[in-house]
Order: C-alpha cells, then structure tokens, then sequence
C-alpha cells in the first residue's frame, strides 16, 4: 500500500493564448525506499475555442435603406472581441426580391475556431403607395374636368399609372357621380390601391330668364309678356322646366304713362339656377282724335263752335287768321267778310299727344235784308210763285245772308 506523491502544476492559466504549455509533476515528500524523479514534465496543448456565429436574415422596403443585423457570437472569453464586417449586395432602388447579407471575419484570431464569412437573406418588400384622388364638380350640361390621382411613396422617379373615368356624362341630371381611379399595370415594387374613388357634383346651369321690353299705348290692354332665356345646356328649352310663367307688372289701362318693371317669375328646374332680370314696359302717349262739327258760315252774331276729343280732354279753338274771325271760348263772330281757318286743339297732358283739326269757314260781315217769305199750305212739290213772297221787314243787322223757310 506504498504510495508516492507528487504535485502537478502548470503554467496555464485560463485566458492565456493558444500555444503549448507545461505540466511539471513534482515529487511531494521524501521516500528512501524508491528510486524516483524528483519532476516529471509533459505538454499541455491550448487549441482554439470554437465560437457560434449567426446573422439573422432581414427586410426592407423598396426604396429604403437597408438596416443590416448584427452578427451574434456565442463562445468568447471573457472580455474577448472577434469583428465582423457585415454587408450586402442589395442597394437602395433595387426592385423586390432577395438578397444576400454576408459577416465577413475582419481580422485574426488565432484563439478561436469561427467561420470566416455567415449569410443570411435580405428580402425587399413592395412599398406601399398612397393614392387620393380629389373630389370634383361640373356645371349641369358641361364636360366634366376630372381630378388626378394624387400619389406619395413613389421612390426616384418611379411612376405609377392610374386611369381616371367617371359614371357621368354631360346632359346628366344634377347629382353625385363616381370619380374612379384604376391602376393601370403591374408594378411589383408597390402595393397600389386599386380602385380609389372620389365624388363628382354636378352644380346647377346658372340660366337668366329676362323679360322682353315691351310698349304699350296709354289706355290700352297690356301686350303679351315674353322672355329670352340664355344659358340652357344641351337641347334643353323652357319645356324642360317646371311650373308656369307668370308676369307681375302694375299696369293697367288707366296707368299713366311712364316706365314700370315687367317682373317675369314661376319657374323652376333642379338643373338650373334661375336668375330673373325685369324687363321694362313703356307706357307711351295716347293719340288724340277730335270731331269737329262743322260750322259753315260765321256771321256777326256769334256762332257756336262744337268740337269734342275721344280722350275726354276739353278743347279749344284758335284760327289763322284772327283778324277776320273773333274767337271767344266756344264761340266765332266775323270781323271781316273772307275765308278762314278754325282749329280745333286739344294740347295734350301727361297721357295724351296733342292734336288739333282744321275747319275752313266764309265770313261774312255785310249788312242784307231778312227775308220772310210767308207760304200758304200747297201741295207738296208745288213750286213758289213772286206773288207768295212778301217782305215783311227789312233791318239794319250784320247777320250775313241768312235765309229762313
């Protein structure tokens, strides 16, 4: 049961390098009875550790800038660093797919056992598009101006088609209508909505509906009110309203001459917004017409004159020549024997245009005998004999040639 110690050491210690070191045994005690070494020595071999690295695969999204992974490395010592240089053959712009991400060792490490490069996979993904696409409005009857697709995300100078139609066409009622947006064709680098939408008003046709200017004579009945319509869209005419026309206007047949506003009013359409513009009717001065009975002869004594105009108004008498024929109120005398004029004048007023009518009359202004001629009752038809005539006064009077029977 003898034994003999001896004590084993080295000069490793943990976290010196690789290399080869010595195990020295050295003799632990005295013992006589045994021819022995006193240190017995041999190698202890330090081989590199061998270290885990992985690189976890990434994404990105088209048109961005890549962020790369980190290499992870599991089996360091200590404090301990290994560097890996992490990169990739993808580059900002470059379409969908896959690509590669590569750790490559970056320097020497002569304590470890690792891979000099790890890759894993970079995917690019489609970005993602945001399209708007503005609501709009047209006028009733009028082509519609449609908005364009409106669209952020884009990378560079990318583009995106989209093709903009609408469910209206001209002549279309007043309403809302659909504004659609369509992607037009295949861009795998995006993801496009598709379709986008968006409304289009159609606004009321502004139409001016205006009152004809018309004239009407003092007196009379009001003409017929009429409009001009401007502003009707496709073949629409005052049939594609609703309601009827109506026309207020203060005229009437006594209403005296002047201007007053023709009013035109009553219809509608959803289609249209109507503006009404007066119009502007003229009463205008009536024409006169004078009778004028006629006078015949004036003598000295003063004859009566008998005119009368249509309109009411009174009337007077003047003549051309006042020197044979003296004019007072209604009634003429001669002055003079000759012929002359008489007018009758009716001057006017506010609603009526003068007017005047002329007589031609004799004068007379001599002195003759009245003649009585006294006739006994006779058959009707007998003729008058020089004996049935009698005198029967003879007078100093300027009364003209005057007969009575």
């Amino acid at each position: 049961d003898d034994k003999v110690n001896y004590l084993v050491t080295t000069d490793y210690a943990v976290g010196k390098p690789v290399e080869n070191y010595t195990i020295t045994a050295t003799l632990d005690g005295t013992y006589p009875n045994y021819d022995t070494k006193s240190t017995v020595t041999s190698t202890l071999t330090v081989t590199p550790a061998t270290l885990t690295v992985t690189l976890e695969n990434a994404s990105v999204v088209y048109g961005q800038n890549a962020v790369l992974p980190k290499v992870e490395i599991t089996g360091l010592y200590g404090d301990d660093k290994v560097n890996y240089l992490v990169t990739t053959d993808y580059a900002v712009g470059k379409p969908v797919g896959d690509y590669t991400i590569t750790a490559t060792l970056n320097g020497d490490y002569p304590n470890y056992d690792t891979k000099s490069t790890v890759t894993s996979t970079l995917t690019v993904t489609p970005a993602s598009l945001t399209v708007t696409l503005d609501n709009s409005s047209a006028v009733y009857g009028q082509a519609a101006v449609l908005p364009e697709a409106q669209i952020t995300g884009l990378y560079g100078t990318d583009t995106v088609n989209y093709e903009v139609t609408t469910d209206y066409k001209v002549g279309d009622p007043v309403g809302d209508y659909t504004i659609t947006a369509t992607l037009n064709g295949i861009y795998p680098n995006y993801v496009a909505p598709t379709p986008v939408t968006s409304t289009l008003t159609v606004t009321p046709a502004a139409l001016t509906v205006k009152a004809d200017d018309k004239t009407v004579i003092y007196g009379k009945e009001a003409p017929a009110y009429t409009v001009t319509c401007s502003g009707f869209q496709c073949k629409d005419n005052d049939s594609s309203l609703n309601g009827t026309l109506a026309f207020d206007c203060v005229y009437t047949t006594t209403t005296k001459v002047g201007t007053y506003p023709i009013t035109p009013k009553g219809w509608s359409s959803p289609n249209y917004k109507i503006t009404y513009v007066d119009g502007t009717l003229t009463v205008i001065k009536a024409d006169q017409t004078i009778t004028f009975l006629p006078v015949g002869i004036v003598a000295l004594e003063p004859v009566p004159l008998v005119a009368f105009a249509d309109s009411g108004l009174e009337v007077s008498f003047t003549t051309d020549k006042p020197e044979m024929i003296a004019i007072e109120g209604n009634t003429a005398t001669a002055l003079l024997d000759g012929i002359a004029t008489i007018t009758a004048v009716q001057g006017g007023d506010e609603n009526h245009n003068p007017a005047s009518v002329d007589q031609i009359v004799t004068t007379v202004y001599k002195q003759y005998p009245i003649i009585l001629w006294t006739v006994d009752p006779m058959p009707y038809g007998t003729p008058l004999g020089l004996e049935q005539q009698t005198i029967s006064r003879s007078e100093e009077r300027r009364v003209g040639k005057a007969c009575r029977s």
